[in-house]
């Protein structure tokens, strides 16, 4: 289901069971030194407090991965048994999303966001442009995920 919950809290990556960068809602390296660092750091803490979105260099479900490190703060995920890894922001609600993005549960899919699109082309290169819970809403998902949906549960 991609969910539509416009309130709540953020939920920090760090201390959960879900394995991954604890840089979306964590300490920012620099914060408290001045200038962009404490920006970035009140942006953190807003996203946290119940703002829309979170903090990265990049947006989530664009980019494929070999570890966090390529991730920018974000967390390099793929469900069990699949590939590529992707880098991605785990969420519980759209709250948690930039805005251009759905926050998409799965049964066997963590909870994250990925970019809303309206055709292919809107998507970047290894991404489909998908309804992948039948609501309607479409989003960039990863090609090699797509064509194993069925496996991802309701």
């Amino acid at each position: 289901m991609v969910s539509g919950d416009s309130g709540g809290s953020g939920v920090s990556v760090a201390g959960s069971d879900w394995g991954g960068s604890a840089g979306v809602f964590g300490s920012l390296p620099g914060a408290g030194e001045g200038g962009e660092a404490d920006e970035m750091a009140g942006a953190a803490a807003g996203a946290a407090g119940g703002h829309r979105g979170y903090v990265s260099l990049i947006e989530s479900g664009t980019r494929r991965c070999e570890n966090d490190d390529y991730c920018f703060g974000l967390s390099c995920y793929a469900p069990a048994t699949f590939e590529p890894k992707v880098c991605v922001a785990r969420c519980e609600s759209e709250i948690e999303c930039a805005a251009s993005e759905a926050c998409v549960r799965l049964e066997k899919l963590a909870p994250t966001c990925y970019a809303v699109c309206d055709s292919p082309s809107d998507c970047y290169a290894g991404f489909d442009c998908i309804d992948l819970v039948g609501e309607g809403q479409l989003v960039c998902f990863p090609s090699p995920w797509a064509v194993r949906r069925d496996d991802l549960g309701n």
